[in-house]
Formats: C-alpha cells, sequence, structure tokens
C-alpha cells in the first residue's frame, strides 16, 4: 500500500488528493511515447469507476493491484507498457510532465477568462442596448454661476455628445460638459452617461472657455512666483493685475470676487458704489498719476492706487479667470455692470499693451494678453 501511495502522489501532481485527466495523461505521455492521448482517454476512463472525472486514491489503488471491475477495457492497451505506467517514474519525467501540465492549465484558464469576457461583453451589450432605448430628461446647469442654461428638455439616449452640444450652442463656441466631475467625450452617448430618466450635467459653455485655459496655461510658474514677490512692480504691472482683477469682479461681482481672491482691499468703501478717482475737486474730474515708460500719465475713472488689489493672491486670482463664465462676463461687459467703466478706463491708457507689460513682467503680459482678447472687444460696448 506504501508503494502504491507513493505512486500515486506521483501522478497527482497539483497535491490536491485527486488525479485529473490532464495529470495523468502527461505523466504517461512523458513517460512512453506509446501513450497517446486516445490510448490515456481508455485508460482514464476504465479507471474512473464512478465517472466524476477524477481518479480517487482508491480507484488508483483498485488499477494498481489490478482488482479493478473495469480492467476488461484495459485489453485494448499492451500489458507491458501498462507495467511500465505502474513502476516508479523518474524525477526527469515528473518534471516533464510538471511543465507541460502547468502549459495546458494556463491555456485553460486563458481560454477560461476569454470565455467570460466574451459573456459580460454580451451582457453588458445587452444592458446597453435596454439602456439607449428611449429617452432622457436633461437638464444644463452653468457651473460657474449656477443658472440653469437649458431644459428640462427630452432627449434621445442615442444622441452623442458632439451632436447634442452642437444644437445647442452658436457655431464656434467652446463647449464642455461635466457629470460628477468628469468632462464628458464627444463620442459618448447620453444614454451611457446615466442610467436614470432625470440628467443634470454641469456645462461650460462659451467661445473663449477653451482659449482662455489655453492662454492662461502659458503662465510660467516663474513669471508667477516673480510678480508676486516683487516689493517694488511697475504701475503698469500693478495695473494690469488690478484690471484682471475688476474683470473677474464685472463676471461675478466684487463681494463675491474679492472672497475668491482672498483679499478684502485696504479701504471697503469702494466696495459699497463709492469709485474712487471719479469725483470733482473745486468741478474739475480728479485723476491719478501712473509712471510708465519714464513717463508720468494722468489716468480719470479709476480708483486711487492705494486701493488696487496689490496684496490678493495672485494664484487664486488666475485659477478663478480659469473658471470665469465668458458668457456671463461679455454680458456683463456689454452691459456695464460695475466696475466696468473703471475697467474701460484702465485699458484705455495708451501704454495699456502686452508689448508694454511685458517689459515689467512676464506674468503681466500674459495676462494683458488675456484682457486683450478676452475683455477688450466687448469693452466698445460696454454701456450702449
Amino acid at each position: 500500500m506504501e508503494a502504491a501511495l507513493k505512486l500515486f502522489k506521483q501522478y497527482d501532481r497539483d497535491g490536491n488528493g485527486t488525479i485529473e485527466r490532464i495529470e495523468l495523461e502527461t505523466v504517461l505521455m512523458a513517460l512512453d511515447k506509446y501513450w497517446t492521448r486516445e490510448r490515456v482517454e481508455i485508460l482514464f476512463h476504465s479507471l474512473d469507476i464512478n465517472a466524476d472525472g477524477v481518479l480517487s486514491y482508491e480507484e488508483f489503488v483498485a488499477w494498481v493491484s489490478g482488482k479493478g471491475s473495469a480492467m476488461q477495457d484495459l485489453k485494448q492497451l499492451k500489458p507491458a507498457n501498462l507495467l511500465s505506467a505502474k513502476a516508479k517514474i523518474s524525477t526527469s519525467t515528473l518534471r516533464k510532465a510538471d511543465a507541460v501540465i502547468e502549459k495546458e492549465k494556463r491555456k485553460a484558464s486563458e481560454a477560461q477568462q476569454a470565455a467570460e469576457r466574451k459573456a459580460l461583453e454580451a451582457q453588458q451589450a445587452a444592458e446597453r442596448a435596454e439602456r439607449l432605448k428611449g429617452t432622457v430628461s436633461l437638464t444644463l446647469t452653468n457651473m460657474v454661476s449656477g443658472n440653469c442654461l437649458y431644459g428640462p428638455e427630452v432627449v434621445a439616449r442615442t444622441t452623442c455628445v458632439r451632436d447634442f452640444k452642437a444644437g445647442i450652442t452658436e457655431p464656434g463656441k467652446a463647449v464642455k460638459l461635466y457629470r460628477e466631475g468628469k468632462v464628458l467625450e464627444d463620442n459618448e452617448l447620453l444614454g451611457d452617461i446615466a442610467s436614470e430618466d432625470d440628467v443634470d450635467l454641469l456645462v461650460s459653455v462659451c467661445a473663449g472657455d477653451v482659449a482662455s485655459a489655453e492662454l492662461l496655461n502659458t503662465l510660467r510658474r516663474m513669471d508667477i512666483v516673480e510678480l508676486r514677490s516683487n516689493k517694488n512692480p511697475t504701475d503698469l504691472a500693478r495695473l494690469v493685475l488690478h484690471a484682471s482683477f475688476l474683470a473677474l469682479c464685472v463676471a461675478c461681482g466684487e463681494e463675491v470676487a474679492t472672497s475668491k481672491v482672498g483679499w478684502l482691499g485696504a479701504d471697503q468703501q469702494w466696495r459699497h458704489g463709492c469709485v474712487l478717482g471719479t469725483g470733482t475737486s473745486e468741478g474739475h474730474p480728479t485723476h491719478i498719476v501712473l509712471y510708465i515708460n519714464r513717463e508720468d500719465v494722468k489716468v480719470t475713472g479709476i480708483r486711487r492706487k492705494e486701493e488696487w488689489c496689490d496684496n490678493l493672491s495672485l494664484e487664486s486670482l488666475i485659477e478663478q479667470l480659469h473658471n470665469l463664465d465668458h458668457a456671463l462676463l461679455q454680458q456683463n461687459l456689454r452691459s456695464g455692470v460695475a466696475p466696468a467703466e473703471e475697467l474701460r478706463a484702465a485699458m484705455q491708457i495708451e501704454q495699456f499693451t502686452p508689448s508694454q507689460a511685458g517689459k515689467s513682467s512676464g506674468a503681466a503680459k500674459v495676462l494683458c494678453d488675456w484682457l486683450e482678447i478676452f475683455v477688450r472687444p466687448f469693452l466698445h460696448t460696454a454701456g450702449a
């Protein structure tokens, strides 16, 4: 019995207490070229008395001892080869068999995984086909202002994001749709975005959104640090920074803008409707003097330099310009919303140009470029 147990363990390559067909096959085929898959199949089914697909220790011992009930079937096989199959198997033969078993099991596992993937894909395809049936009630909310821009409207679930955006915006406008913080890709279908019947998406809709982000992304970290840490910036660099802040104020209001960039101002009077630098003194408009390009420039309509936002968080300002609702900015500029007039006064200065600003600061040049492209065209009609 001890010899039978030892031999059983030699065939039981994975040590799980039974001999699988692949184990019997690979050991015998490594042992003797006589053994083919067909002959091993005959042997295996002869020994598998209870037909459970594996050989138990008892079934194996019945074969080794010659007491099996199905021994007659083995007459199809050569006795000498059957006898050698019961003999001690060399280590090299077993190693060879193990390599084949490992390869076969890996192939079987890969085939099973492929079949499972195929079944899952078929299931997902069926679920998707069901999900894309019918319509969805869609609502779009401006991600900056919180205003409802669209809907709720019924839209076919098979509509792709690209086609939907084209249907709700004017040609040339850049549109981004968001759901749960993720930007939706143009090739996504609305039915794939959500399974529920009512869907609320955040939206950034404006011609300038993408171009604005691309321009602001050219701001180099070193330029930002340089402007922020400069203890004595030029008047033009300060004015560009102030004008950028004013643009933010036009878009979302001065109360909100000051809180977003971490600045309350040295004197809060102006935040309550008193625009300094535009009053009168002895019947004449007051003015401030800026030193730009080696000359004094008198400017009216702008608050005193002491009121400028020099101590705001530059990084926060740039971040807020990134997230700006350009459609709202343009609308408020055209309507003359405060402080659009002060912003117009700043940008009407002859020296207020990107080339001049670039002489003072790389960051000031980029911000001045941004103001030229996304603010100045709409200032011409401000208050009209």
